[in-house]
């Protein structure tokens, strides 16, 4: 059943969410109700290949190739959101106008999305640029959010001399700096092999005599 259930979410991805651009640009817009798409994406969004590296066992050998490929350009534009920035670190939001000019807008809320997406990329793939992304990333961090007591969010991230606010949320540790630690760890450590991370960032030990098999 839950199988079933997710291969129409990606039936229907494909079908309905996906925006290309050019240049492996690609975004998943906002479908709310029978209201018309909206080619927007949240930063949100960018945990999603770390999903679909994960479901690939279910997929079929050509589906697979797709499902790759998408998977590697969504990393590459949620990077792109840190790349394109004026000082390194992602919008809450990018967007299409009329004319597919991409624009960003709110501040940088240090969350974990993209470092997520940039781990399952690694361990998937383990090609270099993941890593070299992920340490771009941490950089402009520290260079934009730290303060003398902890590092804090961006007032506006579309800057090149962004304004600190004064907040560090909670998931920045428990998900972000988790994440970036693990891109730069072996594949035993915490292998996903043998451990799932929840919604939170947690890893749970995967107890094969839980697994149903027939």
């Amino acid at each position: 059943m839950f199988r079933d259930m997710f291969l129409d979410v990606m039936d229907g991805i494909f079908a309905f969410a996906l925006v290309f651009v050019g240049d492996g640009v690609t975004i998943l817009q906002e479908i709310a109700g029978n209201s018309q798409p909206r080619k927007k994406m949240d930063h949100f969004t960018c945990y999603l290949p770390g999903v679909v590296t994960l479901g690939l066992e279910l997929a079929s050998f050509e589906e697979r190739k797709i499902w790759m490929s998408f998977a590697e350009n969504v990393t590459s534009t949620c990077f792109g959101m840190y790349r394109w920035s004026p000082c390194g670190l992602a919008a809450e939001h990018i967007e299409l106008d009329e004319d597919d000019f991409l624009y960003f807008s709110g501040g940088y809320m240090l969350r974990p999305e993209v470092t997520e997406a940039l781990f399952y990329m690694w361990r998937s793939t383990h090609e270099q640029k993941y890593r070299e992304w992920g340490w771009e990333i941490f950089e402009n961090i520290d260079r934009w959010c730290r303060t003398e007591l902890a590092y804090t969010i961006l007032v506006e991230a579309n800057s090149d001399a962004p304004a600190q606010g004064d907040s560090m949320p909670s998931f920045f540790i428990a998900e972000t700096l988790k994440y970036l630690y693990l891109l730069f760890s072996d594949d035993d450590h915490l292998s996903l092999n043998n451990w799932v991370f929840n919604t939170e960032g947690h890893p749970l030990l995967i107890t094969p005599g839980l697994i149903k098999t027939e």
